[in-house]
């Protein structure tokens, strides 16, 4: 019983000092997603610079009419996903970071109604 007892106290403790290193690996909600936001926004970039580099092949004459077309159009619906996919993930972060200051506000007028007025 008391071996038992030993076992139980034993991993309560290394739970409570293991927890925190465990929450720590787990990353922030906002955090992804500003960085998802800063992926996307790469990407977005990546297809502009495509599109110039193959305008400037069509311009040196080093790419066909009809490839070029159909490349360029290709390029932009790309370009144009990533815009959209970067501007949800950009309202997202706006939409938490709206929420989040409610709850601060929230939260210094429950504080300010606890404490007396200072004049």
């Amino acid at each position: 019983m008391p071996l038992l007892i030993g076992l139980f106290l034993a991993v309560g403790c290394l739970a409570v000092l293991l927890l925190p290193f465990l929450r720590a690996r787990r990353p922030d909600a906002a955090f992804a997603s500003q960085q998802a936001a800063r992926e996307q926004a790469e990407r977005r970039q990546a297809a502009y610079n495509e599109i110039q580099a193959l305008r400037l092949d069509y311009e040196l004459g080093n790419v066909p009419e009809e490839e070029y077309q159909t490349q360029l159009r290709r390029l932009r619906l790309q370009a144009a996903a990533t815009l959209r996919d970067q501007e949800r993930l950009e309202a997202a972060l706006e939409e938490y970071d709206r929420e989040l200051e409610g709850e601060i506000a929230s939260f210094r007028r429950s504080r300010d109604g606890a404490q007396p007025p200072s004049t």
